[in-house]
């Protein structure tokens, strides 16, 4: 199960690394739309894995729905130019740093 897993995320993955801002937009989209189709299904098991009531289990759905869409907004205006990559300097003081990496 976690093999087929990664060997779908690697996939989605080259297929999502040069697509344009429009693409990553209607994905975010749909995945928001997805999230609501569950409906009820979806709050009922929040409910019964996490012990957190209804209401705030749907106030985080809705909040989440409507990040992927202000973030499908930003994509569609975005144009990707390439990945920067900031590496780690593990030796660094007084505190290591981390790689980091940005879509320019």
């Amino acid at each position: 199960m976690i093999k087929q897993t990664v060997t779908q995320a690697k996939k989605a993955y080259e297929l999502f690394i040069n697509s344009t801002g429009e693409v990553r937009s209607q994905l975010l989209i749909q995945i928001a739309h997805e999230i609501e189709a569950l409906g009820d299904l979806l709050i009922e098991t929040a409910m019964q894995e996490s012990n957190l009531p209804q209401a705030r289990l749907q106030g985080e759905r809705g909040r989440t729905c409507g990040q992927l869409r202000m973030f499908a907004d930003v994509a569609k205006q975005y144009k990707y130019t390439g990945l920067s990559i900031d590496t780690a300097q593990p030796d660094r003081a007084p505190a290591p740093k981390a790689t980091s990496e940005k879509c320019k």
